[in-house]
């Protein structure tokens, strides 16, 4: 296969590494129908690499104590993720895994990036922060804050995210942003490091750890299969807790579910059942050494553009 068109040089190896398995499992335990041909085969492998990397800059974030600014939204430099790592690492667990909370309800569209979290968590400038204390303290002050402040919000703060797209910044509507926050504090009741303790437990392993609190969060309004995969797929990159996605998660309409359908079958509407694809996907990952996380973002995004390799972000 001729690698270079997507794969850079730094990259190499773990393109040799991951094309091998590749092999193997095509000659061991199925074949790969939609990544038959030259094209899709180095579009699939570019968009592993790419998943790849994601993770691990997550992953190298978990290390770092960034500076200050990224929680200061006048700074130019805010990031919920880098702050979420700083307020963890200087003893505020519960605001560090709001913060995560909320780069997953808000997104990081590809034209704005951070704005409207950073709008709303600096409350457009306001006095104050929407922090994890002031929202937990009185969470009926920050619909209230949204019905008065819709559209300014909407206006400096732009979009959200691909993954949310249909949400809204309603505070009081029906899965509007005001219960979606509600929803989440009630969830969460005390603090984060209780909320968890009460539904791992102290002997759960890493999956099966993910796998219980995935099905928790049914209680937060409008999340569903990837919000909640994404959350806590983040938790655990950035080590604020010890948990790895212990399958996919796949569903009928999800951008994961038509890759891979396609990957498996060489058409993204074939008639395979989740029970299968989670299966299979779970062989695949293991003959990749990849966890499922990196090969369900992979898919996602390989699905959009399955002959060429396209960078997608946001």
């Amino acid at each position: 296969m001729v690698l270079r068109p997507v794969v850079r040089p730094i990259d190499a190896l773990e393109a040799d590494r991951l094309e091998d398995a590749i092999h193997r499992y095509t000659a061991k335990t199925r074949p790969l129908p939609g990544i038959s041909d030259p094209d899709s085969a180095l579009a699939f492998l570019g968009q592993l690499i790419e998943s790849g990397h994601r993770r691990r800059y997550a992953e190298r974030q978990s290390a770092r104590l960034a500076s200050a600014r990224v929680l200061d939204a006048s700074s130019g430099a805010f990031d919920p993720i880098m702050a979420a790592v700083r307020e963890s690492k200087l003893g505020n667990f519960d605001n560090a895994c709001w913060l995560v909370f909320l780069s997953v309800h808000f997104g990081r569209p590809r034209q704005t990036q951070w704005s409207l979290v950073s709008e709303f968590y600096s409350k457009l400038g306001q006095s104050g922060v929407w922090d994890w204390r002031a929202v937990q303290s009185d969470v009926g002050a920050v619909r209230t804050w949204l019905v008065s402040n819709n559209a300014e919000l909407h206006t400096r703060g732009g979009k959200f995210g691909n993954h949310r797209k249909y949400e809204s910044l309603n505070g009081v509507s029906a899965g509007g942003t005001g219960e979606v926050i509600e929803s989440y504090v009630d969830w969460v009741g005390g603090t984060h490091q209780h909320r968890f303790a009460s539904i791992v437990g102290p002997t759960s392993a890493r999956k099966a750890a993910f796998g219980l609190l995935y099905e928790s969060m049914q209680a937060v309004a409008r999340f569903g299969r990837t919000a909640r995969f994404d959350y806590l797929t983040m938790l655990g990159k950035l080590a604020l807790l010890d948990i790895e996605p212990d399958k996919a998660y796949f569903e009928s309409k999800a951008g994961p579910t038509k890759g891979a359908k396609l990957l498996f079958s060489g058409s993204a509407d074939a008639s395979i059942s989740n029970k299968d694809l989670e299966v299979w996907t779970a062989q695949l990952c293991a003959e990749l050494r990849l966890t499922f996380d990196v090969l369900e973002d992979a898919l996602c995004n390989w699905q959009k553009s399955p002959s060429k390799f396209t960078s997608f972000r946001g």
